[in-house]
């Protein structure tokens, strides 16, 4: 993530070259408009970052049947 600098500028105007020349994947929106998947108009609330941590997930079982905690048995 960039924190070191600001998004837009006193009118609003999208100033960051990273942002400006993302295309969002969902609805095609760039330049002033642009914006991530996560901020998306059609992306619903229950969008799931693919950075979530995979300790904030419930424990999946193991193929021997046992939960997996911690990334142990």
């Amino acid at each position: 993530m960039y924190w070191s600098h600001s998004l837009r500028d006193e009118q609003g105007r999208l100033q960051c070259p990273v942002l400006r020349s993302y295309v969002c994947p969902q609805c095609g929106a760039t330049q002033d408009q642009a914006h991530t998947r996560r901020f998306c108009p059609l992306t619903h609330r229950g969008y799931t970052s693919v950075y979530t941590s995979v300790y904030s997930r419930p424990a999946r079982a193991r193929s021997a049947g046992r939960r997996q905690r911690n990334g142990r048995m």
